[in-house]
């Protein structure tokens, strides 16, 4: 079971180290806000259903910190990307960015 999720604030690297590390790891590539938003920038219908989906899966790579905090999303997507409802044996990788110069100590290799 692998599953990682890259949280950081807008411009700190989050997209960029997702879209590398995910076929490193062997691991599908999920950027939370293609999924979320929907038509008027608000959440799209099927967004709970299809982080449920995802986040059912064993392996699966996620850059965000999850919806805005005033969506519309239920609570439960928060928990299951941060695997705070899931069975003790769930193991989650949580890689915490903080600038874009922290990105590139991952992308080269320094942290990886």
């Amino acid at each position: 079971m692998r599953r990682v999720l890259i949280a950081g604030m807008t411009g700190s690297g989050k997209t960029t180290l997702g879209r590398r590390l995910a076929p490193a790891l062997g691991l599908e590539y999920h950027e939370l806000d293609d999924l979320y938003y929907g038509p008027g920038m608000r959440m799209a219908p099927e967004f709970p259903s299809v982080i449920d989906q995802i986040t059912a899966g064993e392996q699966w790579l996620f850059d965000s910190q999850g919806p805005p905090v005033d969506s519309e999303a239920p609570p439960t997507v928060r928990d299951r990307l941060w695997a705070t409802r899931a069975p003790a044996s769930t193991h989650l990788t949580v890689v915490r960015l903080r600038s874009p110069s922290e990105t590139e100590s991952w992308l080269n290799g320094v942290r990886v």
